[in-house]
């Protein structure tokens, strides 16, 4: 009896070993496809994107605005200290667009997954963050006197508007590129929805890099009007 209840005992033990080992097998099988098919580029001719030419310009002409300000030639009406800060802010933001994510696009010709999804946090953390919303989310929301000058008073609301789309537009992006990870023994038909679906991602975060640009180009174009 004792016999017999052992080898019950190995055979329970045996079957529990082999449906582990069968178990483990299904599931590095299954990433390992899942890797592959995320593993897919999407071609992109970066250098050659209207685009991203585009934003490059306008962070050129923004810093041709504000270069060469003397402090000490100027004698209009707005208060100096305002203007030394907004060169200030103009300028940070103008090295938070020269990250190496957005600098290294132009030798790009082909982007994986993660490429995509770097470039998508990149923008959230550098121009976001980084710039709109540390720099100039606070000018924004001013009213009344805070901002002692007329025109960029009556931009502030329209900057305030775009910043809080954008911070709404980044982080849908970022999220619903998560469910690039739902999808595992892939048909033609998922394979598409993946390449799309990174295509998109891409040309999304590349539109929120010119939406900034232009507006760091109307303020910077306001300062140049200002101090010349």
């Amino acid at each position: 009896m004792k016999n017999i209840l052992l080898e019950y005992i190995k055979i329970i033990g045996y079957t529990v070993v082999g449906l582990v080992f069968a178990y483990s097998a299904f599931y590095f099988i299954l990433n390992f496809h899942h890797a592959k098919e995320l593993s897919r580029t999407v071609s992109i001719n970066v250098k050659e994107n209207d685009m991203y030419n585009k934003i490059a310009n306008n962070i050129a002409e923004v810093k041709g605005n504000i270069a060469g300000f003397n402090s000490g030639k100027y004698h209009g009406n707005v208060p100096l200290g305002f203007l030394l800060t907004m060169s200030g802010k103009l300028e940070i933001c103008t090295r938070q667009f020269e990250n190496e994510t957005f600098m290294q696009l132009q030798d790009r010709t082909e982007f994986g997954a993660q490429d995509i999804y770097q470039f998508a946090t990149s923008f959230q953390s550098s121009i976001l963050n980084g710039c709109l919303i540390q720099q100039f989310y606070d000018l924004s929301s001013s009213t009344g006197n805070e901002i002692p000058d007329a025109s960029v008073r009556s931009f502030a609301p329209f900057l305030k508007t775009n910043i809080e789309s954008m911070i709404d537009s980044s982080s849908y992006i970022i999220s619903s590129y998560h469910y690039n990870n739902i999808y595992y023994f892939t048909t033609d038909l998922t394979n598409n929805t993946l390449y799309n679906r990174s295509s998109q991602a891409f040309y999304k975060t590349l539109s929120l890099y010119d939406k900034s640009s232009d507006l760091l180009l109307e303020l910077s174009n306001w300062f140049k009007n200002e101090v010349n």
